[in-house]
């Protein structure tokens, strides 16, 4: 029964002067609200039960993406270093960084002809309070990015960790007397290269604009670490 019909059935029996509100109209309308009430209790109950399932989604889509990006680095931590040639002076270790090397020498026979823009240094420690990385990005002006870490932990949990997507570096050359595993995307401009140097495990990814570049700053710092 429609709204409007109830509302002239409840006029026509107030019209009636000589008798009340038919009792059969009453009944009708009581009927008639107490369904509507019912309808418009579950029509609630669905629309609050749609707006916590979405509400629950939108919850999961956000904390999601945020627990795959912490758990990489989970038990680490990350600490900004003033250079990887302090880090190596401060442990007695016998190397010289990119930087350093740059520093002292010429950027000639690197492929960087435009000159040092900047570097950053990171060291990464695990949660024993053990430095486990250090490595330091170099940005050189014209946009190219070299970053060279030094593995210091040997575990093998932390390159599994850090340096997983350099297992399949397909391609090997012989640098300076140092294998060197890497790869190269030319569509990219970027490659990976991973070698061993005097008892040390070096990672490092280059966003250049060849694969002759990315060799020559090998080449370069292997060749002036053997000074």
């Amino acid at each position: 029964m429609r709204n409007k019909e109830i509302e002239n059935r409840i006029l026509n029996s107030l019209e009636d002067k000589s008798a009340g509100l038919d009792p059969r109209v009453l009944d009708a309308v009581k009927s008639e609200i107490g369904e509507q009430k019912k309808t418009k209790r579950s029509k609630n109950v669905l629309r609050f039960a749609v707006a916590a399932l979405i509400v629950a989604a939108l919850c999961l889509a956000v904390a999601l993406p945020i627990t795959l990006i912490k758990s990489p680095s989970e038990g680490y931590t990350e600490n900004g270093f003033t250079s990887m040639n302090e880090y190596f002076s401060e442990h007695g270790i016998p190397l010289k960084s990119l930087k350093e090397i740059l520093d002292d020498g010429s950027l000639a026979g690197t492929g960087q002809n435009n000159g040092l823009e900047k570097s950053e240094c990171t060291l990464i420690s695990n949660g024993k309070g053990e430095d486990v990385i250090i490595e330091e990005t170099y940005t050189f002006i014209g946009g190219d990015v070299v970053t060279i870490a030094l593995m210091l932990s040997d575990a093998e949990e932390v390159k599994q960790k850090f340096y997983s997507d350099y297992a399949d570096l397909s391609a090997v050359a012989d640098i300076a007397g140092v294998s060197v595993n890497y790869v190269f995307d030319d569509a990219s401009e970027s490659g990976k290269a991973k070698f061993n140097y005097n008892g040390y495990a070096f990672y490092a990814s280059f966003d250049v604009q060849g694969e002759e570049s990315m060799m020559s700053i090998i080449r370069f710092f292997l060749r002036f670490n053997q000074i």
